[in-house]
């Protein structure tokens, strides 16, 4: 599907998902498209992921820690159902990624007991992935690499853990990480796509931010958003990162 195609179908369907009738209506091509595997080289092709975060509040500076208003009465299991079947109808049989936060993983009220139960439906339905948001998009802003590391590191272990059957997510949702995190991410944590960079903001959620390229590029370990050589480089191997907008970048230690 054509990423401009895929933009109207899918933000016409969010808009109406609690209207009645028929909507996003898509080719049958296009649907047996959505489902190719995603394999091969990444030179030469676009790509567009899809994201939702589920956290507790606005801004997650630390594990203990947080700013902002709670966002309890948004994170609802009805929200949550409402935009999986938007996604679904705008683009169908295609995969999504889930990103929880630390509260988010482990909040006992009903609404984020419901998210989790939900989100392993997603995957087992769907093939959605499900993974970890360190920070609120400005990890670094709050802790050291190495707590973030070590956020990261069991946070993952609960995602797992959720999850079971040996599941290990395939990404991480970061808003900004710097090239040291995402290093470890890679070579650690065995994870090489992480979404580590957003759009050029002022003042957003507590932090600034210069932005990134949009499209697919191999960036410095110093810094990622410093395009870096591609000698040595190892397609499939070294780490990934999209934007928030949906693009993809790259990074290698």
């Amino acid at each position: 599907m054509k990423r401009r195609t895929f933009i109207k179908t899918a933000g016409l369907t969010t808009l109406s998902a609690c209207l009645p009738g028929p909507i996003g209506q898509v080719l049958p091509a296009q649907a047996a498209e959505s489902r190719l595997p995603a394999t091969g080289p990444l030179s030469g092709r676009r790509i567009l992921t899809f994201n939702s975060v589920i956290r507790v509040n606005q801004i997650k500076v630390t594990r203990t820690r947080n700013e902002g208003f709670d966002e309890y009465d948004r994170h609802t299991p009805e929200n949550i159902k409402a935009l999986r079947a938007a996604f679904a109808a705008g683009w169908p049989g295609a995969p999504m990624t889930w990103a929880l936060s630390w509260r988010a993983l482990e909040d006992s009220r009903p609404n984020y007991q419901a998210a989790r139960r939900l989100v392993r439906e997603f995957h087992d339905q769907y093939g959605d992935d499900v993974t970890f948001i360190p920070g609120a998009y400005f990890a670094n802003m709050y802790n050291s690499r190495e707590q973030v590391n070590r956020d990261i590191h069991e946070a993952l272990a609960k995602v797992s853990d959720l999850l079971g059957g040996g599941f290990r997510p395939k990404s991480l949702v970061a808003g900004f990480l710097s090239a040291t995190n995402q290093k470890y991410l890679a070579e650690q944590e065995n994870i090489h796509v992480c979404q580590g960079n957003i759009w050029s903001q002022f003042g957003i959620d507590n932090g600034d931010g210069d932005g990134s390229i949009s499209y697919p590029y191999y960036p410095s370990a110093r810094p990622t958003l410093s395009p870096g050589g591609l000698a040595g480089r190892r397609p499939g191997r070294d780490p990934v990162g999209t934007s928030r907008a949906g693009r993809l970048n790259e990074s290698i230690p």
